[in-house]
């Protein structure tokens, strides 16, 4: 499944970012294929792995990573968050105050 999304990506132009494992083993698709790109994406994963994604799944939810492009972070919420009134807030609250303060206050977190 991974193979299928690096290939149909590639096809499209993009590159996989592919500094951070973590981010390439996601799935994780980089539209600016350049250094400080891969560096801000390999932060931004190491922030959700460890500040962000344990306090979802203490909850029984998760996040995903989807893509990075032009300053435009792109993640999708799922397991219980998924379903959660609240995820908007969750989103808003938690997982872009996190980004912001740890990463860059100039990154815009979009969910899909």
């Amino acid at each position: 499944m991974l193979l299928s999304k690096v290939i149909r990506a590639l096809a499209f132009g993009a590159t996989v970012a592919s500094k951070s494992l973590s981010a390439l083993e996601s799935g994780v698709i980089m539209q600016n294929n350049s250094n400080s790109s891969a560096e801000m994406l390999e932060k931004i994963v190491n922030v959700v792995d460890v500040h962000i994604r344990p306090v979802l799944e203490a909850d029984g939810g998760d996040i995903s990573v989807i893509s990075l492009e032009n300053g435009v972070l792109s993640v999708k919420l799922q397991g219980a968050c998924s379903r959660c009134p609240m995820a908007s807030m969750t989103l808003k609250n938690m997982v872009e105050e996190t980004l912001h303060r740890l990463v860059s206050d100039n990154l815009v977190i979009n969910a899909v």
